[in-house]
């Protein structure tokens, strides 16, 4: 199966930990496609592999899972990158 690098950035650390929890569960659900590969709290970044398919659609999930929990009202900076 091919594995996509991917890097999440955001500047609000509550954002980032939800997101590294919500990635972690993925992962114990379905390791052959999600691996995360490090959280860095000081620079906020998220690295992790994960099939083409999670790849293609984590915009969506995370977008999904902001909405879910809009309890705070202000712009959160999130970016994704995708490496090949």
């Amino acid at each position: 199966m091919k594995k996509e690098l991917i890097k999440i950035e955001t500047l609000d650390n509550e954002v980032l930990l939800s997101i590294a929890d919500l990635l972690k569960r993925i992962e114990k659900k379905h390791p052959d496609h999600l691996e995360v590969v490090k959280v860095d709290e000081s620079h906020r970044t998220i690295l992790f592999m994960s099939s083409s398919y999670v790849a293609a659609n984590i915009s969506r999930i995370l977008m999904e899972k902001k909405e879910q929990s809009r309890h705070n009202e202000q712009e959160d900076m999130l970016k994704v990158e995708r490496h090949q």
